[in-house]
């Protein structure tokens, strides 16, 4: 879960949404991340081929505004265990090697 400025928002809901509504999207996870006077904000890690403000607007649109994108990051692939479950640490901080 992440908090935003005392509401919990379920990453999974926001995930699911986007992977539903882009056909292009292979893979999706959503962290946490550090936003100012917010606390955290979600943050979207995409996989596919995507424009990332049509992302954050279809979020935007589709959700209460706490559960608004703070960005969208197109990666390669999703980090994830060997039993599949998304590595959300390793897409959690600022300054991310993934990203190059």
């Amino acid at each position: 879960m992440i908090k935003v400025r005392g509401w919990q928002v379920n990453p999974y809901e926001i995930e699911e949404a986007i992977k539903e509504h882009f056909a292009d999207v292979k893979d999706c996870a959503v962290v946490g991340v550090e936003h100012g006077a917010d606390g955290h904000r979600p943050k979207a890690f995409v996989v596919g081929d995507v424009d990332r403000n049509d992302v954050i607007n279809f979020v935007k649109e589709r959700f209460i505004s706490y559960k608004h994108l703070c960005g969208v990051e197109i990666l390669n692939e999703i980090p994830r265990t060997p039993s599949g479950k998304i590595m959300r640490a390793k897409l959690s901080g600022c300054l991310n090697p993934l990203l190059g």
